[in-house]
């Protein structure tokens, strides 16, 4: 399609407050883990021999375990196979024991921005990512606004009504299948952004994320939702993942024939389970566009491998995902299998002392905290 520009994203010099936050993946475990009962009768059977391993064996891993104790004990500076011997260094290794994190040739960290440019894009997406859940064209920035008529023309592509929908301007909603999706565009810079919210996202726009999971909310929705994560994480494809990769590409097809939208760019947002979608939909594409992603559902390999690849080897440099530190959606991925992901992350502190659900639901604030942190140390 003509005037798609490739993904930018200015990180040059950002400096995480912890540098290891940014490393590779953590290493993978190796046999006789400090602290399991392999280790003990590993230990046992060095300091005393096999007798002793035997009957270990006869009286369980409780008693191997205390055998290896025995032998640090009498010898704390010993070791066996380069395991400690120290009970204590055990328990120690075994509290700081993490299970591996999937590697994932698509998927690598890099530093924050930190440049006013930069920063300023990363507020203005933040904005634009947030606009789903409430949808109030006063949190839109400067010169942005929803595409009514093209939305109209999307809805009605894929089949979906406006019915029920509070502030509907600009949105495509589907109850049943979870999917919340809004088209926003600035005719002075010539943008189209297709916006895919998360999970309690839909029909209703009340304020706090309990308000809108409610049954006077987005109920209904919000278990459709749930449903997709679920299936998503466990490398299924949900409804909702196709009728966003339909709808970029009704719009794709719409921008392309239609002379008003001549010299416009096309690019994805999202959040959470929003984000999810629109890494699917942008690499889906027999166009791929760039996607800008906060606290993201990650892809499943399952997903993956429905990619174009020639897409996913482009992935690091079409796709920017945004997490805190500590945030629970983004940071499932490599730790649950099958999920190591693609993209390129970024991470940052959040505002100090918030929790988990905090870091998630409200990413626009700690996105903002960050911003304004970085501008104080420039």
């Amino acid at each position: 399609m003509t005037g798609i520009r490739p993904a930018q994203n200015p990180v040059s010099g950002g400096i995480p407050s912890d540098p290891e936050r940014v490393a590779g993946p953590e290493p993978q475990s190796t046999s006789f883990r400090p602290g399991s009962p392999l280790a003990g009768l590993r230990q046992a059977d060095d300091a005393h021999g096999p007798f002793v391993r035997r009957g270990a064996m006869r009286r369980g891993h409780v008693k191997a375990v205390r055998a290896g104790a025995m032998s640090a004990a009498a010898s704390p500076s010993s070791t066996a196979a380069g395991v400690p011997l120290s009970a204590q260094s055990s328990a120690q290794s075994s509290a700081q024991w993490q299970p591996p994190r999937a590697a994932s040739p698509h998927y690598e960290k890099r530093p924050m921005p930190n440049d006013p440019s930069a920063l300023e894009t990363l507020r203005r997406n933040a904005q634009l990512a947030s606009f789903p859940y409430k949808r109030d064209p006063d949190s839109l920035p400067d010169g942005w606004s929803p595409q009514v008529a093209l939305a109209d023309h999307l809805r009605n592509e894929i089949g979906l009504r406006l019915s029920g929908v509070e502030r509907g301007a600009g949105a495509i909603v589907d109850r049943d299948t979870g999917l919340t999706a809004v088209v926003l565009h600035n005719r002075t810079t010539r943008e189209l952004v297709l916006a895919f919210g998360g999970t309690s996202s839909g029909k209703k726009v009340k304020g706090t994320l309990a308000e809108r999971s409610a049954p006077k909310g987005n109920f209904m929705s919000t278990l459709s939702q749930w449903g997709a994560n679920v299936h998503a994480g466990l490398g299924g494809t949900p409804k909702s993942y196709r009728q966003g990769a339909d709808l970029l590409a009704a719009m794709q097809d719409r921008v392309a024939s239609d002379q008003a939208f001549s010299g416009y760019t096309v690019r994805v947002v999202g959040h959470s389970k929003g984000g999810g979608e629109a890494m699917f939909a942008a690499l889906k594409s027999q166009r791929p566009v760039p996607v800008t992603a906060f606290c993201p559902a990650h892809l499943s390999d399952g997903l993956i491998r429905q990619l174009p690849q020639g897409n996913v080897a482009r992935a690091k440099v079409l796709i920017h995902a945004y997490s805190p530190y500590g945030d629970p959606v983004a940071g499932l991925r490599g730790k649950l299998p099958g999920l190591s992901g693609l993209g390129t992350g970024h991470h940052f502190e959040g505002i100090p002392g918030s929790g988990a659900a905090s870091l998630h639901s409200q990413f626009r604030k700690h996105v903002l905290h960050y911003c304004e942190q970085a501008e104080n140390r420039a």
